[in-house]
């Protein structure tokens, strides 16, 4: 600090104006009687000013003293902060970290997986953007994310990724007819409205394309919707029938709906890829915590 001034000096000053005496603040600094009592006689001639009035071995806070206490205060939290924030900058608990997924992800264990790594990196920050797949390969090709989450896998040089392939369930209003069913094949949906998600994804096209398999085109058109939260949301209210991939869904569906084996089901692929020239501890706990979350007893599970 500019003069000689020293950080010490003006705890020592803090803590003998707020407690009182210098043996109290002694004991809270850990040092000697002698030894704050000199930090402040060396403050006091720094700055060129009487602190404390010294009147039968008691320590009076002079009109200088006080105007500067405040001030001293707020010094001392701004240094206490950068302190604490230097060390979780160091062990990776603090930085942000942009976001870019799919909405099959974002609406389902995105939120979860912030939540969790928030409990013990209080001063981690987050970016986040709702795209698909073709938006966020592109905001990994040019490295303005830091973990992008798409259908397909991104081999791109320094991207390193793992991917999920999720099974899918038949999604049904409770009580419905399918829901006693074993195991269902394309044919069985024909006579029920379905709610599929769009072609416009990966796995809108795979549900596409296992419905095609029906001996029999559908009763009703399917409608088309673009994430599976809503999906289930409408088989919930009675609109029609749907699928979903299991492990995401039951989460938040099992007391709702009911979900029913498919043969030879389609599958959703997920895929967490990381830019390594922006990795860091947060990026590898997020990577961690996303495999947890998407890696069921069902699933096949595929790293670079």
């Amino acid at each position: 600090m500019g003069g000689g001034m020293k950080i010490k000096q003006l705890e020592a000053f803090y803590y003998v104006y707020t407690l009182g005496t210098v043996v109290k603040a002694a004991e809270v600094l850990h040092l000697s009687q002698p030894a704050v009592s000199m930090m402040i006689q060396s403050l006091e001639h720094e700055i060129g000013l009487e602190l404390f009035l010294r009147k039968a071995g008691r320590l009076i806070p002079t009109p200088g003293a006080r105007e500067l206490l405040e001030d001293i205060r707020i010094l001392l939290q701004s240094l206490k902060r950068i302190k604490s924030k230097s060390e979780n900058i160091r062990s990776g608990h603090i930085g942000r970290l942009t976001i870019a997924a799919i909405p099959l992800f974002t609406n389902t264990e995105l939120p979860g997986i912030l939540s969790a790594i928030l409990q013990n990196n209080i001063g981690a920050n987050f970016d986040i953007h709702s795209k698909e797949s073709s938006v966020v390969k592109e905001l990994l090709e040019t490295r303005s994310i830091d973990v992008g989450v798409t259908e397909l896998p991104v081999q791109l040089e320094g991207i390193q990724y793992m991917q999920a392939k999720l099974i899918c369930d038949a999604v049904v209003p409770r009580g419905h007819n399918l829901e006693s069913k074993d195991s269902l094949v394309p044919e069985d949906f024909a006579p029920y409205r379905m709610i599929s998600l769009s072609r416009s994804t990966n796995l809108g096209q795979n549900i596409h394309a296992w419905l095609s398999g029906a001996p029999d085109a559908l009763d009703y058109p399917p409608a088309a919707v673009n994430n599976t939260m809503l999906l289930c949301d409408l088989v919930e209210l009675g609109v029609g029938v749907g699928i979903a991939p299991r492990q995401l869904m039951k989460k938040y569906f099992l007391e709702r709906v009911s979900f029913v084996p498919l043969v030879n089901p389609p599958r959703a692929s997920v895929t967490v890829s990381v830019v390594l020239d922006r990795s860091s501890p947060i990026t590898d706990l997020f990577m961690a915590m996303a495999e947890d979350s998407l890696c069921g007893d069902n699933e096949i599970f595929t790293r670079s």
